[in-house]
């Protein structure tokens, strides 16, 4: 497996592996796969309340939406799939 040198400012030699594209497909399947899950378990818990108010499907569908934004915020850039 290919990796990369990065030198810092206070000389200090970091070293990182290099994901194949094979490990990059299956972290952005995991990842659809996880929205997905997301998705249906929302829209069976609130089934009902999608027939009344269109308000509701956007705001229960935003973290959905927002998936790589959150993730990659409050994960130091990962995402579940990079991260498995």
């Amino acid at each position: 497996m290919s990796s990369i040198r990065v030198n810092t400012t206070q000389n200090i030699q970091l070293e990182f592996e290099l994901a194949t594209l094979g490990d990059r497909i299956l972290a952005f399947l995991l990842d659809w796969v996880v929205i997905i899950a997301y998705v249906f378990l929302i829209f069976i818990i609130f089934f009902n309340l999608f027939k009344e108010a269109t308000w509701a499907v956007i705001l229960l569908f935003l973290p959905a939406l927002f998936y790589y934004l959150i993730l990659e915020t409050f994960l130091n850039g990962q995402t579940i799939g990079k991260r498995a």
